[in-house]
């Protein structure tokens, strides 16, 4: 897969979200937050712009591709928190986060998979073995993570979305 159009990105990411506020307003007991596996799929597919190469169909739940040679699980949100499953060794772990409104994506975590795993020791896992983290650990995380660990390069100059930390 090329690298991502984030614009468009970003205005398809938006509409999805302006459509789900419309049917909010016309059903109001209801609730439509975008979640789980579309919410996935944008997450995957923002990865690409920083050189993350999508496995087509994964078979091993928790790699969604790889960046040098390293597998990578891709967790995406508009909430508060995500779920991780167990890394491999030298797996690398990209969180994200949607900004609902612009349809931009704020990368909170950026590094290897292990450190996450192993803050999570005291953790129960789910049902279905993940572990759950608050991007505000994460965020607490990314501070330890060495430069060899990143997939995200290096800023350039900033633009305006860049000084916010959106791509």
């Amino acid at each position: 897969m090329e690298k991502t159009n984030i614009e468009a990105l970003h205005k398809a990411i938006s509409q999805i979200y302006s459509v789900a506020a419309s049917l909010h307003e016309s059903f109001p007991e209801r609730m439509f937050t975008p979640g789980g596996a579309i919410v996935g799929c944008l997450g995957e597919i923002a990865a690409t712009h920083f050189g993350v190469k999508l496995f087509p169909n994964p078979t091993n739940p928790g790699t969604d591709g790889v960046f040098n040679g390293r597998k990578v699980q891709i967790k995406t949100t508009a909430g508060t928190g995500v779920d991780v499953k167990k890394p491999g060794l030298g797996d690398l772990l990209l969180v994200m986060k949607i900004d609902s409104k612009d349809g931009s994506c704020r990368v909170v975590y950026d590094g290897d998979a292990e450190r996450v795993w192993n803050a999570l020791a005291g953790t129960k896992e789910t049902y279905m073995r993940e572990k759950r983290v608050s991007l505000k650990r994460l965020r607490e995380l990314q501070a330890q993570v060495q430069r060899c660990d990143h997939i995200v390069p290096t800023p350039r100059p900033l633009t305006k979305a860049r000084k916010a930390g959106k791509l």
